[in-house]
């Protein structure tokens, strides 16, 4: 669970995470596929790092748009 935890940039489960999950087990019961080593789950987990990266800067910078739009008066926003 660790390995989830530090590269998921999110802790629910998305329509994209059941299709690769569903696939990976489809290969696996087929014998196209073998277990992953937990070093083998976080390069897959992280592959989506670069786009991870840049949602959480548009999230940052748009925060702070917003929060100069309303003058600061909404602190949760910053």
């Amino acid at each position: 669970m660790s390995t989830w935890k530090a590269n998921v940039c999110h802790e629910w489960w998305t329509d994209h995470l059941d299709i690769f999950f569903e696939d990976r087990l489809k290969k696996l019961e087929s014998g196209e596929a073998a277990p992953l080593t937990q070093r083998e789950w976080r390069k897959k987990l992280r592959a989506p790092g670069l786009v991870n990266r840049i949602s959480k800067n548009i999230e940052k910078h748009s925060a702070a748009f917003l929060n100069t739009v309303v003058d600061g008066q909404y602190p949760g926003l910053s």
